[in-house]
């Protein structure tokens, strides 16, 4: 019906971050120059436009929980060692990185770069 090929319009062929994401993973994952987790299935529907991404698990060198309160109530967290991942930080939170942010943007901005061939 009109509600299924709105979805699909809108989900797949106008905004299809999902199918990019997918495609990403299964067809540049051995030539992009940052590693990425490796690709092991993923799919997206046609008819509801829902999709499924399935990668390697990514070793996280700490599941310490985040710390909503904001800066006055954050301790120092220590640095990492060589080689370590850090899991992923909540957007607007600088305060919870484990070192200068602009260090952290800095590496963002050269992996960027890699990525558009700079």
């Amino acid at each position: 019906g009109k509600t299924r090929s709105d979805r699909l319009s809108s989900s797949v062929y106008k905004q299809p971050q999902e199918l990019y994401e997918l495609n990403t993973s299964r067809l540049l994952e051995a030539s992009l120059p940052v590693r990425i987790p490796r690709f092991y299935f993923g799919d997206i529907s046609n008819e509801t436009s829902n999709w499924i991404l399935i990668t390697e698990r990514v070793p996280f060198a700490s599941s310490e929980p985040m710390e909503f309160g904001g800066p006055s109530t954050v301790k120092s967290r220590k640095k990492l060692g060589a080689y370590r991942i850090e899991g992923p930080y909540d957007k607007c939170m600088d305060w919870m990185l484990r070192g200068e942010p602009s260090e952290y943007y800095y590496a963002l901005v050269r992996a960027g770069a890699k990525l558009a061939g700079l």
